[in-house]
């Protein structure tokens, strides 16, 4: 079986659809030549003559025109099944996040996403390290620190609030700054406000107490929930948590809040432009209440 010579079938396809080798030249942005040389690469390789160019004009042979038709029809389908992907590439989300915005705060929101964007497709990773944008694995990110800006769109999520947190059984034991002395505090290990900065605010010193420690929010949440102890995080983080009624805010109107601002949403420049980039980062902010600057509406 003959080896296919496809590199040279869009110039013949061409060629044969102008009767111009200039023609063709432009249309596949090459030089006459190159088109020239092609084709005659491909008369060799199957053994035949495609084209008359012993005329003034350029001519289908008899072979030329039985080829003529299975290649034009061959590269027509070509062109619609890549017409097709790219369209339907368009329409992909590819978002990486880190993890516990991503369980916590973006998944049950997806649905109102997707609802409002019908056809769009999402695809989601979630890791504490940054998405690697110089590979095109992903379109978005949602991290937590804020990323180098080389070549990078950055937009603040804005500021949260923190707040210690736990089960409504725990919270009964809590009517002072004091009495979080006597209870298990859970810490999350990579948060950029901790419990050291919460006691200070409030007049106290951190507890000498061993601690649970976690390096996800979302489990640090879980634990509390679980009753093992009182954690400190972001409310928007445990905002079905708290609607439920599993966890409480003891001290919410009667502490120092303190508050966070490193979560961001950073894309490459080159993937601004991109109707479903656009449309995920509108619906964000919107979501958030805020604008692409992090500032409250």
């Amino acid at each position: 079986m003959k080896r296919i010579p496809i590199g040279a079938l869009p110039a013949f396809e061409a060629a044969a659809r102008h009767l111009s080798f200039k023609l063709a030249a432009r249309d596949l942005n090459l030089s006459p030549s190159a088109v020239s040389h092609a084709i005659t690469k491909l008369e060799r390789d199957i053994g035949t003559l495609l084209f008359d160019r012993s005329h003034s004009e350029l001519r289908l042979t008899s072979d030329g025109l039985l080829f003529q038709r299975p290649v034009g029809e061959a590269m027509s389908l070509l062109r619609g099944a890549m017409d097709t992907l790219s369209a339907r590439q368009s329409l992909v989300l590819r978002l990486h996040s880190s993890p516990s915005f991503a369980a916590q705060w973006l998944t049950p929101r997806l649905n109102a996403f997707m609802a409002a964007n019908p056809g769009f497709e999402v695809t989601i990773s979630a890791d504490t390290k940054p998405a690697r944008f110089d590979q095109d694995h992903f379109d978005v990110d949602i991290v937590y620190g804020r990323p180098d800006p080389e070549g990078l769109v950055i937009h603040s999520l804005g500021t949260v609030d923190m707040q210690p947190m736990c089960s409504p059984e725990m919270a009964k034991r809590l009517e002072t700054v004091e009495d979080m002395h006597r209870v298990p505090l859970i810490r999350s290990m990579i948060k950029t406000v901790t419990w050291s900065d919460w006691f200070r605010a409030n007049g106290s010193t951190m507890p000498p107490q061993p601690s649970l420690r976690f390096d996800r929010s979302f489990m640090a949440i879980a634990a509390a929930v679980d009753g093992m102890g009182v954690c400190l995080e972001a409310v928007p983080l445990a905002e079905r948590e708290l609607a439920s009624g599993r966890l409480v805010m003891p001290f919410a109107g009667r502490s120092v809040t303190l508050s966070d601002a490193n979560h961001f949403l950073i894309y490459p420049q080159r993937n601004e432009a991109r109707p479903v980039v656009r449309a995920f980062r509108d619906w964000l902010f919107t979501t958030l209440g805020r604008n692409s600057d992090g500032d409250a509406l």
